[in-house]
């Protein structure tokens, strides 16, 4: 991997959010700091090291699924999580793979078991650990979609750290009582909304800036997908000259623009829900959604992703 970028930026965009007003602990805006650093490496990890290997996706599979790995005893953490629903143990044949991926493996159990098990989300409620639970897994099991608002939303965006860390920081915010951050029926589908709006746009305004790496490591772009075949005044052909190319990428990429900012008009979500919810809750609210949508800004301006080399 090439030289990290987003090292620098972390610090900043955090503590550069909290300072617009309400002041949540340092201890949560640190630990969201660890959280976005983890992300940046996770991704590297999975491109780098698991990006050519076969069994990668099972591996994942297996550590989501199981509770236990080999003979491995379970910790009294795993033992609570089984019997409030959060894991579910199965038996311990199912074929995960052999000792050729044990560093890869144990990488990926240490990360897991950061978020999973982090003292602060511990006592959050069964049901918005499991969500969290379903969000880290997510993105090997949504089936295929069939237009490109289904892919955005239940493939692209959940690919995305932005859902889970969303549900982490909500699992995060629980009061020492146990006091869920949003406890109605109406909180908690404001608070998925928005969350679902967060993630499409940061991705789409990631698809946006990384175009030139992703053209460079030959990655699929959101701008790759047939509904943007449409975008210019005339189809692409073999022929084509440099500046018709040129012209048919802008054009495509003020599409997927549009969409982003679309996207971001729906953040209004948020106004609803503020009301709904006490101070803290609130400025955390505030901070989340402002870091995601700096981040959206800077992947525009500049792609802070390491490249492969």
């Amino acid at each position: 991997m090439a030289e990290d970028k987003y090292l620098e930026h972390i610090p900043f965009t955090w503590t550069g959010c909290n300072n617009k007003g309400v002041f949540p602990e340092t201890d949560l805006i640190w630990d969201m700091m660890v959280i976005s650093m983890l992300n940046h490496q996770a991704d590297e990890f999975m491109e780098a090291v698991l990006g050519h290997h076969g069994s990668a996706k099972h591996l994942i599979r297996g550590l989501f699924s199981k509770t236990t790995l080999r003979n491995d005893s379970l910790s009294s953490q795993e033992s609570s999580l089984i019997d409030r629903g959060v894991i579910t143990p199965v038996s311990s044949d199912d074929g995960l793979p052999d000792n050729s991926t044990n560093d890869e493996r144990d990488t990926l159990i240490r990360f897991k078991e950061h978020v999973l098990n982090h003292p602060s989300i511990q006592k959050d409620s069964c049901t918005s650990l499991a969500h969290l639970r379903h969000d880290s897994d997510s993105p090997f099991t949504f089936p295929a979609s069939r237009n490109y608002w289904d892919r955005m939303r239940n493939i692209s965006a959940v690919h995305t750290s932005c859902l889970y860390s969303w549900d982490w920081i909500s699992c995060r915010m629980t009061s020492e009582r146990g006091d869920e951050p949003f406890p109605t029926a109406l909180t908690k589908y404001l608070s998925a909304e928005l969350g679902q709006h967060l993630a499409v746009m940061c991705r789409m305004y990631n698809y946006y800036g990384s175009l030139a790496r992703d053209k460079a490591e030959k990655n699929l772009n959101s701008v790759n997908s047939p509904e943007f075949e449409n975008c210019a005044v005339s189809t692409m052909s073999s022929d084509a000259t440099e500046k018709q190319t040129t012209a048919e990428l802008q054009e495509r990429k003020s599409a997927l623009m549009e969409m982003a900012e679309y996207e971001r008009e729906r953040l209004v979500v948020k106004a609803r829900l503020r009301p709904l919810v006490d101070e803290r809750i609130r400025g955390v609210l505030d901070v989340f959604v402002n870091v995601t949508d700096l981040y959206g800004q800077i992947y525009v301006a500049r792609d802070i992703a390491s490249r492969m080399v």
